[in-house]
């Protein structure tokens, strides 16, 4: 397959360089010019340019021919023509350099577009690298975001039992502060009720539990 795309390649290039070439022959007949040799030099910069170096060099060729067998006396034939050698070889030097510089032209081009396309294509993976680093930034700072929001709201929840906890030991201090006489006012009310129930009652028992009780009161 690779060796049919090169034959399809070498035969589009033989073929470009012999439609220039014919294509600038054609023109300069019908112009009658004087000087036949610019439409060459433009169907060579053509061939070089679109077909490469061999079809470049392949159309410095033909056109020599051609210039040779229509436009050097005697025309229309190949007859060594020594006193016009100096006007092919005038012609075939700048042709062949013409064919040089646009082959570097169009290599400099082609380098030129290559390494644009390649930064294009940095710049767009870099400018997709980018957005994805963005995005993970954006996803980091809201998690951190409901991180700091759900340390606070436990922080808060923390400070709301911590409250609790405190007004419960408090309300359980009371109770005990409160709950201590009490209980000791009870015990001295049974005593009292007991001793004034005996047979005869213990009076002065009951006095003794009596006072008790009022001392048990606040402040007492």
């Amino acid at each position: 397959m690779p060796r049919l795309t090169s034959v399809k390649s070498a035969l589009s290039n033989i073929a470009l360089a012999l439609a220039c070439v014919a294509a600038a022959l054609l023109v300069t007949q019908a112009l009658n010019s004087v000087f036949p040799t610019p439409l060459f030099f433009a169907a060579i910069v053509v061939s070089t340019w679109f077909g490469g170096a061999e079809a470049g060099l392949l159309a410095v060729a033909l056109a020599t021919i051609v210039l040779d067998y229509y436009f050097v006396p005697p025309i229309h034939r190949f007859a060594p023509k020594s006193g016009e050698l100096p006007y092919l070889i005038q012609f075939a030097i700048p042709a062949l350099l013409t064919c040089w510089f646009v082959k570097k032209r169009k290599d400099a081009e082609s380098s030129l577009t290559q390494a644009r396309d390649e930064l294009e294509s940095k710049v767009r993976e870099r400018t997709v690298e980018l957005r994805r680093a963005n995005q993970q930034l954006k996803a980091e700072i809201a998690e951190r975001i409901r991180a700091e929001e759900i340390v606070q709201k436990t922080q808060a929840d923390l400070a709301h039992v911590s409250r609790v906890t405190t007004l419960g030991e408090l309300a359980a201090s009371i109770t005990h502060e409160v709950n201590q006489p009490l209980m000791a006012v009870v015990i001295n009310g049974d005593a009292c009720l007991e001793w004034l129930a005996r047979a005869p009652p213990d009076l002065q028992e009951a006095r003794e539990a009596a006072g008790r009780i009022i001392a048990e009161k606040p402040g007492g």
